[in-house]
């Protein structure tokens, strides 16, 4: 006994055929790259490698390097897609860590190459940035009044160089 679905595709031309492959194979890569964006909690390559090189150049602080891939989730047009659940952000960012290559965990101190280069930079960069928050408290704390904005230019350049 035939079924309608098979009456109906011997119905089809060729042409007709492979537009349904086309659109079926174009709805498989959308749910894949669906699912790694829910593996990368909605980060691209670049941002995980940065988040995994901010929690190794912080001495392995999850906070900052939670932070950095918060500040950075769905930059790249997917702000619209929430995330259902909010990660475990310290499991997480060690599984990115255990998939990183040795020689990559090495390139986070000593970059040999230019993407390595801007990964550091990047990681540097936030971290001085959250350096010369943690420092602009401490004076409003202390003082009672915020620094000027050149002392806060200055300290960022100063840490910058420092940890570059």
């Amino acid at each position: 006994m035939q079924t309608t679905t098979d009456t109906c595709f011997r119905c089809m031309s060729r042409q007709e055929l492979a537009a349904v492959d086309r659109e079926l194979a174009r709805l498989r890569q959308q749910q894949s790259r669906q699912r790694q964006r829910e593996r990368s909690h909605h980060l691209c390559p670049f941002a995980i490698a940065v988040t995994v090189a901010v929690w190794v150049l912080s001495d392995y602080q999850h906070a900052l390097a939670q932070a950095f891939a918060v500040s950075n989730r769905g930059k790249r047009g997917r702000r619209d897609e929430p995330l259902l659940v909010e990660p475990d952000w310290k499991a997480v960012i060690e599984e990115w860590y255990m998939a990183v290559k040795s020689e990559d965990v090495l390139a986070f101190h000593f970059p040999a190459n230019p993407k390595q280069k801007r990964v550091k930079i990047a990681a540097d960069k936030f971290l001085a940035e959250m350096a010369v928050v943690d420092w602009v408290k401490d004076l409003n704390l202390r003082r009672g009044v915020a620094p000027a904005s050149t002392s806060v230019a200055f300290n960022f350049i100063d840490r910058m160089v420092n940890n570059g």
